[in-house]
């Protein structure tokens, strides 16, 4: 499959939105295909290429070559930003900084969309495309979410969620390093979510002991917040330490290895032979 079939939302779009967003309508061969399902739908709608980067831009005047060239560029800034935050905290034995997060954006409901905008009849859907492959870059230039312009990027449609799995760790795991890789469903509008709306997304990562590590954290942390407002609920306060962030010392307390031990009596081990 060459191409995709899309509609894209956003505050100067059809249809509106307050932010930007797209639903994905299918995976075709040819863009005549593609051309042909475009029918009884009623907001703008576009056929693209997959495997390549698609704009998520407020207006049609934008540039979207240029645009997704900045994109590109302060995304592999921000990665270098993030390793070499990585490589000092780890130098320094301390963990790196936590950021409050909110709720996942996910999934956006038809009724958020500016205007009247029809579901997808089930009629329209393509059999055997339930779930979509997709990777996502998010617009770090703007703070505010409705001049946000990210970026995504289609890769492939399956049947069913866990063949769509196992096309990420079996295939794409291994040439796609530095993009997230997510499977969406179709017929349905999304939303890029920012790195603090993602606490309640579904996340895993390639490396099965980081997976481990990574999922446990997120889990702990919601058991911290539910033990936080049930203390709040009760009028008391939580019974915590808190832990110094200050990196470790590099001075230990060892004790001092005499070079000749003492004999060991044998009455002592409770045996008739000596040792």
């Amino acid at each position: 499959m060459n191409y995709a079939l899309i509609n894209i939302g956003h505050t100067n779009r059809n249809p509106r939105h307050t932010r930007a967003c797209f639903r994905i309508l299918g995976f075709f061969d040819s863009i005549e295909s593609a051309q042909s399902a475009e029918k009884d739908i009623d907001v703008d709608v576009f056929v693209v290429p997959v495997e390549k980067w698609i704009l998520l831009a407020k207006t049609k005047d934008v540039d979207e070559m240029q645009t997704l060239n900045d994109l590109g560029r302060n995304y592999q800034l921000r990665l270098k930003e993030h390793d070499t935050e990585f490589q000092s905290n780890r130098a320094e034995q301390k963990t790196g900084l936590t950021t409050k997060r909110l709720e996942a954006a996910g999934t956006l409901s038809d009724t958020s969309i500016g205007g009247k905008v029809n579901t997808v009849p089930r009629l329209s859907e393509i059999r055997l495309q339930n779930y979509a492959v997709v990777s996502t870059i998010n617009d770090f230039s703007n703070a505010n979410v409705s001049e946000q312009q990210p970026a995504v990027l289609l890769w492939s449609a399956f049947d069913q969620e866990t063949e769509a799995r196992d096309y990420i760790k079996k295939q794409l795991s291994v040439s796609v390093k530095d993009v997230s890789l997510d499977v969406v469903a179709l017929y349905e509008w999304l939303s890029v979510p920012s790195f603090e709306e993602a606490s309640k997304i579904t996340e895993e990562w390639r490396d099965e002991k980081l997976n481990e590590i990574m999922n446990s954290k997120k889990t702990a942390a919601t058991v911290v917040s539910a033990y936080e407002n049930e203390c709040k609920h009760l009028d008391m306060k939580p019974a915590v330490i808190e832990i110094s962030n200050e990196p470790a010392t590099d001075e230990f307390c060892v004790a001092e290895i005499p070079k000749d031990p003492p004999t060991i009596d044998s009455t002592s081990c409770g045996v008739g032979s000596s040792i």
